[in-house]
């Protein structure tokens, strides 16, 4: 519908729908202000309802363009927003008897869980293990049950408690929760993720462990697999009968690698 103010400043189109339902409606031009009435019924009567721009605001029987907003009996356009009665396009809201809102966004997806972090317990409720104060303890993960013994008796000889790896999980939820003196695992299986936790960990507390491989891809206590593995000692699995020496080996050989570190740690700590 299409109609002209009596101040005669600009012509106004509305669409029909967004008129009001009564035939006779009062508005008032945003250009003079004059307050007219206008007649559906009377063809002669071309007064009518008005349009304004971006920003601003119509009354009964208006219209608002993008990001105005419209009160009873209006339509807004795009970015706009129409109280009660009132219809809106694209990217505006509706209320009562107006048109029908959009559909409700999507839900947010949850963020991923967190592993566990040192010092809490995780979801299937292992507990942190209990040692007397200053106890050495021993991490031994071995497939193998003659290494296994082999490596528990050692460290037990030698004043260590002992905690069994058990499986993937389980060993990655230990190491997480404990700290421990010395780790030893076997290449295969869940060595492997108990190796790339072990890489994660900080510097300062990877310094305090030492770690131990075996496996078969060098002879033991090469130092080249040992630095491309990042353990601090590599065992052949083949010499199984050797181990109490090689483990003493190697334990030897990292006190002596990381007593100058700690000797200046402990009088770097004695200064504070």
């Amino acid at each position: 519908m299409q109609f002209t103010c009596a101040c005669g400043k600009k012509e106004l189109r509305l669409p029909d729908g967004s008129l009001p339902a009564a035939d006779r409606f009062a508005i008032a031009c945003p250009f003079c202000k004059e307050r007219m009435v206008v007649d559906k019924s009377d063809p002669a009567d071309v007064r009518a309802t008005f349009a304004v721009s971006a920003g601003g605001s119509a009354s009964a029987g208006g219209s608002a363009s993008a990001g105005g907003s419209a009160s009873a009996g209006s339509a807004a356009s795009a970015g706009g927003s129409a109280s009660a009665g009132s219809t809106a396009s694209a990217g505006g809201t509706t209320s009562a008897r107006g048109a029908a809102p959009s559909a409700p966004a999507a839900p947010a997806k949850p963020a991923p869980t967190a592993p566990a972090p040192q010092g809490q317990a995780p979801a299937s409720g292992l507990e942190p293990e209990i040692f007397p104060p200053g106890a050495k303890v021993a991490f031994v993960a071995l497939d193998d049950e003659t290494w296994r013994a082999v490596v528990e008796r050692f460290f037990q000889d030698n004043g260590y408690h002992v905690s069994d790896g058990g499986d993937a999980a389980t060993a990655l939820a230990k190491l997480r929760l404990n700290s421990y003196d010395a780790v030893v695992v076997d290449q295969g299986g869940r060595g492997a993720a108990v190796l790339a936790e072990i890489a994660a960990w900080p510097g300062s507390r990877r310094r305090d462990v030492f770690v131990a491989l075996v496996g078969a891809r060098g002879a033991s206590l090469d130092p080249r697999p040992g630095f491309e593995l990042s353990v601090n000692a590599y065992l052949n699995g083949a010499d199984v009968t050797r181990a109490s020496e090689l483990l003493a080996g190697g334990l030897a050989e990292y006190a002596a690698y990381y007593d100058l570190w700690r000797t200046a740690a402990a009088a770097r700590a004695a200064q504070e």
